[in-house]
């Protein structure tokens, strides 16, 4: 019988962290953090429509913009933050995560 801990790479020996922290810098926590992120077709197109919307704002003469980021408990709010974060910081880590729209991030983002 196959278990879902054959299905995906991770080792379940080392712990989880219950929290992403998005001001957190340690790089072995970055580093997890980003190669254990799955973007889904949700996610991604959630990243399109925040992308778009900050490079339309850029490009208005328009104040008080926000984003509003809701979700139950645990359904990844932090982690989406965290690697928005990065993202946007140019880490060419989360650069390099596939399933995001990186050809949407403009260099007058960060």
């Amino acid at each position: 019988m196959i278990r879902i801990a054959d299905l995906l790479d991770r080792d379940f020996s080392e712990p989880i962290e219950e929290i992403v922290k998005v001001d957190n810098d340690d790089p072995g926590t970055v580093f997890r953090e980003l190669t254990e992120y799955i973007a889904t077709n949700p996610i991604k197109a959630d990243y399109e429509r925040l992308f778009s919307a900050m490079a339309a704002a850029a490009k208005s003469r328009h104040e008080g913009g926000g984003v509003w980021i809701s979700g139950s408990f645990g359904s990844g709010k932090s982690h989406f933050m965290a690697v928005l974060d990065l993202l946007l910081a140019g880490n060419v880590k989360a650069r390099g995560i596939p399933e995001l729209p990186m050809s949407s991030i403009g260099t007058s983002l960060y």
